[in-house]
């Protein structure tokens, strides 16, 4: 007696013979059992149809995150050519370089430097723009002031340009290597204040008090950017 197995169409059949001897040709009865249907191409390759309610939960989970991921990829790759057709990546590609290498030339880890900067420290960090600061004590013999003074921070060249008086004219300062402007900002300093002797209080105002010097995005040179 034989026993085969024989599969067609996802399906699998036990075959089994009966011989009259063991020299003979194997003849008999065929007795074909019809068994459940089992899955023989667990790898195929991927777009091609098939009914996935039939696999278990885990093997559909596989597939969805798959298909996530084949999705995040695309948008990345689409995110990635329309980046270097922007006419305003060029300026900036040598900056990105910089940003993106280390002291070496060697690309910063990025996992490394996202664990290292979690842990506590004093953070490091430096202005864009070069600036003048200036203490300015509000009290007189005859009145007191609330905070009692203020801080002025001038940009350099706003700060050379009154040094000399209005004699010379003001250089335009600029920034990450050129790239980028530097703006004077003011704003309205408050106070409260009060004649020596006095109890009462009443506000006072000091407009257009120069408070940073700031890096900013020139519009006029580069448009609005996309944030």
């Amino acid at each position: 007696m034989t026993l085969l197995i024989v599969i067609t169409d996802n399906k699998y059949y036990f075959l089994q013979t009966a011989a009259a001897n063991a020299d003979t040709v194997i003849s008999g009865n065929n007795n074909i059992t019809d068994i459940s249907p089992i899955i023989i191409n667990d790898g195929q390759k991927p777009g091609t149809s098939r009914d996935y309610s039939e696999l278990s939960a885990y093997n559909r989970l596989r597939h969805s995150e798959r298909q996530r991921r084949r999705y995040k990829q695309m948008l990345q790759k689409q995110h990635q050519k329309q980046q270097k057709h922007r006419p305003d990546s060029e300026p900036f590609s040598n900056l990105r370089k910089h940003f993106n290498n280390n002291n070496n030339g060697v690309t910063r880890n990025k996992f490394k430097a996202y664990h290292r900067d979690l842990k506590p420290k004093r953070e490091r960090n430096e202005p864009l723009c070069e600036s003048n600061r200036n203490t300015v004590h509000m009290n007189t013999p005859t009145e007191e002031y609330d905070p009692p003074f203020f801080v002025e921070i001038r940009c350099k060249s706003i700060s050379n340009y009154e040094k000399q008086q209005g004699l010379v004219p003001i250089r335009p300062q600029t920034c990450v290597q050129g790239m980028l402007r530097c703006v004077q900002i003011y704003k309205d300093q408050h106070f409260s204040r009060r004649r020596v002797g006095s109890h009462s209080w009443h506000p006072y105002t000091i407009p257009n008090v120069p408070s940073s010097c700031e890096c900013m995005w020139p519009v006029d040179k580069y448009g609005h950017q996309e944030l």
